[in-house]
This record gives structure tokens, C-alpha cells and sequence, in this order.
């Protein structure tokens, strides 16, 4: 049985690391113990590695203990690894270290406290599992001198970016140079983050300026390494979603034979605030009817599977339109430059060239590369007020014939206007988006054509592409959020997939994102197959390679949208805050939860949870008026009016 006296030596284990100590008091199974620090701790007897056969007398304890330690580092020195990897060798394969130091003859207290000191650090040569010492193989050794320089390397990177960290935090650092260094922690960062782990670098930044709210000290280191924008907000800071491009991209264009349709006023339709255009039309009149063309940016021109704008794409999988601002999937360079078709330029785009009867009719269509120059770019708006004019006109009867032939399930389905947050000048605003109206219906209408046709050469020529299904289910009762609109509902969720099917709100057995390579990953990869195709090329992308592209596709627009739901969320409170306070608002009660009432505010169709004192019913509507915003739970303070 293990006892242990006043004054006699003890190797003990204390927060990972191994001490040596001497006992000052014992009894009932414990040990207090006088640390060569100075620190006097109490542990379980249990915990005692090695126990001294003599003891320290009446000596000072701290003089014995000093004197007893020093023994001990004087005779580690004298240990060569080589000398002892031979005789633990002999040994056999598992060793108690009893064996091991008589057999040695090591003997005397501090000749065993110093050699199983030394196994223990020497873990390069020696493994120590359930009481065994066992010599390493050579194998096993290359992987642990590996791991240690590993670890050496990632403590160092750690200490670097902990005083980087603490520099920013501080103020002592304003500004940092994007180099090797910088763009490691910051990918570190944004991975840590995106993943939600606690790993060792977000437990630094926790470590440093304890008082600071993580999310508001990762906006500040983010900023100042310039991984996030001037405009970039707390919310996307945190999100560890990228958001700066660290280096400007050069892209060259491949050349292709192209048909040339210069000659032809190619226009855009877009939102007024749009900066990457990526679709424009053109129409002429023919001894038949009508050519029309629908135009797509060919993005494919200048990103290769194996280039860095493709990595970086593949990285972001989406743009990102929040209130605040504009977050790319493409560098600005190219996607608000050199691939947009933006007024006055000419571009290399995949159209879609369509050849119409004087009733609108198609009688043929056919996809080609082609070069056309952007006279307009022309907001909904300025196209809903020419809707009676040439060729608004006979596009909006275009638009109409082929809505009908479609037999769309899903007409007007939805609330007709939406409502879009916007930062201005510090000020939140609010915009008012007619979903109806006539130039966004037929623009709609014609990318859906484009995406049928697209779906279809694909199916025709089974080149693998990423298709958009639907999955429909049958809502109960209990899916609703308000009881009483239960009545016949189905919840429509869309999946991507490499095989094709039925898609019931468009109303076509195949369909496919292909008219936004500038701002969608995904649209982008069906480009790039269809371009193979159309230049006599192989597909540079199997099903399998599309495949494992989904999965990726799918998790980051996942968390694209928790984002964008964080953000609206936050920027709707700030509008409220500005623009609302004290004016009565309509609101429609959803239910209580245990943060407060969940509402949803009806002039904008957005949920918030509410605090009142008032007691109000689920599923009735009331008249409130917000006194205030509560930042720390995120809700409106509110009085209900009678």
C-alpha cells in the first residue's frame, strides 16, 4: 500500500505538467505538498507518481526540496536516449519503471526521480501508456518528432497572433499589412468561426480584453487586417463568412469564335442599385416574325477549373446582398468590370437566340457564343413606363405567351410587394419592390426560359449539370404558424441535384440555374459544362465532381442564410430605432416565447419579438407603439394601444 510521510520527496502531475514536491502533511488519503515554486497544494495520494524512500529529516523544507531538485537536473544530464533506448529494449516490449531503474541501477531517490523525468520528456524515444515504458519504432518516431515541431510551429503561430490580437485591441495597431502571416489568421479565424468552434485561436481572442464582447472585438480585428470592409457590420464580422479580396486578379479571356452581334442594341434589366449585370436582351424584327436574344455573361471565358478565381467562387458560392452592403462572389474587378455587361462595353456573353412568329410563337432556338455591346442599362421602372413602346411591348407579349405555355403553378404566389432594407449615409431605409410589376414578371419569365432551354441541351446531349428540384410536402395544422390558415397547404423546399426532375411551380421536367455565373457558384458550374460542350470540348466536371460540389454549395448558402436572417433582424431594429419610434404600427400576435412576443410588424412583413406589460392574444392583431429598442435581447419595448 502507497504512503507517504512528512519530508519525504514526491513526483506528482499538476495541470498537465509533472512537479516535484515535498510533503509537509498527510493523512486520510491526502497529500499537501510544497511545491519547488513555492506553492503548497493538497492531492489525493493516488496522485503520487514516485515516492522518495528517504525523507528530508529536519531540514528547511524548501532548502531540501531546492537541493533534492537540483540532484535531479544535474543527473538528467548524464542520460544519453541512445544508452537507455538499447536497455529498455532489452527489456521487452512494455516495462514497468520499477524494472527499468533497477535494472539500470538506478537506486538512489533522485537517480529515479531524474530518469523517469527523463522518459517522460524524451516521449521522441519512449511511449508511456497504463504504467508501461515501451521504446518508440522508427516510424512511430518520425510521426512524434513531427507532431512536436507541429506543435512548436502552432504555439508560435499562436503567440504571434496573440500579440497581433492584443496590438489591435490595445490601439497600438491601426493598420496591418495583408502578408502570409495576416491572411493565415485570418483564414483560421473565419474558419473557427463559420465551424462555431471553440478552437485554440478564438480561446486567445478570448484570453485578450476580457471585458469586450467577442463579436464586437473580431469585428475590430477583422477590420484593421482588412479581411472586412469599412461598411461591414458586426453581425457579418462574426459570421467568419469572407468578405474582402486580400489581391487583385488579373484575368485573361480565351478566345473562342464568337457570332457577332454588335450591330444590335443589347440592354439590360436590372434593379437601379445593381452593379454586376449579368443578363441583357437584344430584338430585331425578321422576315418571319422576331429574333430575341437572351444574353449571359460568359464568366467561363476567363475562369478555368484550376484558376484562382475559380478556388475563390468555389470559396463564397454566392454574392451576398445585405442591407449595409454588397459582398461579391467574384473580386469587384471583374465582377462589377471586366465580366458585367455594363453600358458601353462589349462583351463575350452565351446567349440564348430565339426565333419568334409575328405571334409570338418559338419557332427555334439555339445557344451560341457570341459578342454584343450594351447600349442601356435600364432599371424596372424606366422599362414599366416604355411598356406600350417598341420592343417593350412585344416582349411583354412574348412574356405572356410563353408564362401560358408553361402552365405555371405557382402564379402570383406570395405577397406582391417586398420590402428591402438599405443603409444610406448612416440612415436605414426602407425600399418597396413591386414583384408584380410588368418588367419583373417578364424578366422572370425569360431567365426561366433561358434556364428550361439550358436544362434541356443538357438532358438532350446528357451533359451533367446542377439541377434545382422540388420536394413538395402537405402541411398539418401543426406546421402552421396560425391555425386558422390551414387549408390545403403545401410547403415547396428546393434541393439541388445532378439528376433532373419535375420542377411543379415552373411547371418543366428539368430546370437548372444558369443566367447568374457573375453572382451564383452554381450557375456558374453549368456554364462551364455547357461552354465545353458548345467548343467540342470534355465536360471539366463529372456527376461525382458535381456531386461533392453540392454538399459544399449547400452548407455555405446555409449559412449565408442564417446570416442574412441576423442581419435583416439587426438592421430592421436599427430602422425602427431611427424611423419609427412612437408611431402607432400594426402588428399581427404569432405566439409568446420565452424571450417575448413573437409579432409580425404588417407594413413590412417582418417578424420581431416584442415586450409589453399588456396581455395579448396569438393570432390577433393590435396597434403598438415602440418606445424603444432593447439591444441586449433584441426586441421592441412597446405599448399596446387600445
Amino acid at each position: 500500500m502507497k504512503t507517504a510521510e512528512p519530508g519525504q520527496f514526491v513526483l506528482y502531475y499538476h495541470q498537465n505538467l509533472l512537479h516535484t514536491g515535498i510533503v509537509t502533511a498527510s493523512g486520510e488519503g491526502k497529500i499537501t505538498i510544497l511545491s519547488r515554486n513555492k506553492a503548497i497544494i493538497q492531492l489525493p495520494l493516488s496522485r503520487a507518481i514516485l515516492i522518495s524512500i528517504a525523507g528530508n529529516g529536519k531540514d528547511d523544507p524548501n532548502l531540501a526540496l531546492e537541493h533534492f531538485c537540483l540532484l535531479i537536473d544535474q543527473f538528467c544530464d548524464r542520460f544519453s536516449p541512445h544508452d537507455l533506448v538499447k536497455g529498455v529494449e532489452a527489456m521487452g516490449d512494455g516495462t514497468e519503471f520499477d524494472i527499468i531503474a533497477s535494472q539500470s541501477g538506478y537506486i538512489l531517490d533522485y537517480e529515479r526521480f531524474a530518469l523517469y523525468i527523463f522518459l517522460v520528456s524524451r516521449n521522441d524515444y519512449f511511449s508511456h501508456k497504463n504504467g508501461l515504458f515501451k521504446v518508440l519504432s522508427r516510424k512511430e518516431r518520425q510521426t512524434k518528432i513531427q507532431h512536436r515541431q507541429q506543435e512548436l510551429e502552432r504555439k508560435s503561430f499562436l503567440d504571434k497572433a496573440s500579440q497581433l490580437f492584443k496590438g489591435i485591441l490595445d490601439g497600438e495597431i491601426k493598420s496591418v499589412q495583408t502578408d502570409k502571416f495576416t491572411h493565415g489568421v485570418m483564414q483560421a479565424l473565419q474558419n473557427s468561426l463559420i465551424d462555431h468552434q471553440q478552437t485554440d485561436l478564438v480561446k486567445v481572442l478570448q484570453k485578450i480584453s476580457p471585458e469586450r464582447t467577442l463579436p464586437g472585438k473580431i469585428w475590430r480585428i477583422r477590420r484593421v487586417c482588412k479581411d472586412i470592409t469599412d461598411d461591414t457590420d458586426v453581425q457579418t464580422a462574426a459570421s467568419g463568412l469572407p468578405v474582402a479580396f486580400h489581391d487583385e486578379y488579373h484575368s485573361q479571356a480565351r478566345i473562342f469564335n464568337y457570332r457577332d452581334l454588335t450591330h444590335l442594341e443589347a440592354f439590360s434589366i436590372d434593379d437601379p442599385s445593381t452593379r454586376d449585370f449579368d443578363d441583357a436582351f437584344t430584338w430585331e424584327e425578321s422576315k418571319s416574325g422576331y429574333n430575341f436574344g437572351i444574353h449571359i455573361a460568359l464568366v467561363s471565358s476567363v475562369i478555368t477549373k484550376e484558376g484562382a478565381l475559380f478556388e475563390i467562387a468555389a470559396d463564397r458560392i454566392s454574392s451576398m446582398y445585405l442591407p449595409n452592403e454588397e459582398i461579391p462572389m467574384l473580386p469587384p474587378r471583374q465582377a462589377h468590370d471586366e465580366l458585367c455587361l455594363r453600358k458601353g462595353n462589349e462583351r463575350l456573353v452565351l446567349s440564348l437566340l430565339v426565333e419568334l412568329d409575328q405571334e409570338m410563337r418559338v419557332l427555334a432556338t439555339e445557344f451560341d457564343i457570341c459578342r454584343i455591346r450594351i447600349y442601356q442599362n435600364l432599371s424596372y421602372q424606366e422599362v414599366d413606363r416604355k411598356s406600350l413602346s417598341s420592343p417593350f411591348s412585344q416582349m411583354l407579349h412574348l412574356k405572356s405567351v410563353l408564362f401560358q405555355q408553361r402552365k405555371s403553378a405557382d402564379e402570383n404566389n406570395g405577397n406582391r410587394y417586398q420590402y428591402q432594407l438599405f443603409v444610406e449615409n448612416g440612415r436605414v431605409r426602407m425600399r418597396c419592390l413591386d414583384r408584380l410589376s410588368p418588367a419583373r414578371m417578364m424578366v422572370e419569365e425569360f431567365m426561366i426560359f433561358y434556364n428550361m432551354s439550358f436544362a434541356k441541351l443538357a438532358m438532350d446531349n446528357d451533359i451533367p449539370l446542377i439541377h434545382r428540384n422540388i420536394e413538395t410536402r402537405f402541411l398539418s395544422e401543426n406546421d402552421l404558424e396560425a391555425p386558422d390558415t390551414y387549408k390545403d397547404k403545401t410547403m415547396h423546399s428546393a434541393f439541388l441535384s445532378t439528376q433532373a426532375g419535375f420542377h411543379p411551380g415552373i411547371g418543366t421536367q428539368a430546370y437548372v440555374h444558369s443566367t447568374s455565373p457573375i453572382r451564383r457558384f452554381a450557375d456558374l458550374l453549368n456554364q462551364m459544362q455547357i461552354m465545353a460542350y458548345l467548343t467540342y470540348e470534355s465536360c471539366p466536371f463529372s456527376t461525382e465532381d458535381l456531386e461533392s460540389y453540392i454538399v459544399r454549395i449547400a452548407t455555405r448558402l446555409m449559412q449565408q442564410k442564417e446570416l442574412y436572417a441576423e442581419t435583416d433582424r439587426f438592421w430592421f431594429l436599427k430602422y425602427i430605432e431611427q424611423n419609427q419610434l412612437g408611431t402607432p404600427l400594426s402588428a399581427y400576435i404569432l405566439k409568446k416565447t420565452k424571450h417575448g412576443i413573437l409579432a409580425e410588424i404588417d407594413q413590412w412583413q417582418r417578424k420581431a419579438i416584442l415586450k409589453t406589460d399588456a396581455r395579448v392574444a396569438s393570432f390577433s392583431e393590435v396597434l403598438i407603439l415602440v418606445n424603444r429598442v432593447d439591444w441586449e435581447s433584441r426586441s421592441l419595448i412597446v405599448d399596446v394601444l387600445d
